[in-house]
């Protein structure tokens, strides 16, 4: 779902009910703990033409623990508005320069459609010689 400020999203993990913490890269403490599958809302920018950074850490018992950083990158109709709007209106792209960039619509978080964990495996002593 694409809203200006926020990304609304469901977080999921393969297999389900793992327990994660979503940390904002930079701040000490985890803004989101929580058991998957998750509903979340994250804001896209960080302050003018700055995009917001996550990292999600995912874990559940038998498994290996997984660490994930979502992606942020330039939203694809950020650059065609900013392109195209001010031909077709004979307009400046003021929301394109000023708006977008401040509250973060420019951008879109990628967040992987799963975090998948993997079966922990356990390794035994080493045998005597």
């Amino acid at each position: 779902m694409y809203e200006h400020r926020s990304k609304h999203f469901s977080l999921q993990s393969i297999p389900d009910g793992a327990e994660f913490e979503l940390t904002k890269v930079g701040e000490p403490v985890p803004m989101k703990v929580g058991v998957t599958p998750a509903s979340l809302t994250l804001r896209r920018g960080d302050g003018y033409f700055v995009p917001a950074h996550y990292v999600v850490h995912v874990h559940k018992d038998g498994y290996e623990p997984e660490t994930v950083a979502f992606g942020t990158s330039v939203n694809g109709n950020y650059w065609f508005n900013l392109l195209w709007f001010p031909l077709l209106t004979l307009w400046p792209p003021i929301a394109m320069l000023v708006v977008d960039p401040l509250t973060g619509a420019m951008y879109d978080i990628d967040v992987p459609p799963a975090i998948v964990l993997r079966k922990h495996t356990e390794v035994g002593p080493a045998p005597n010689e």
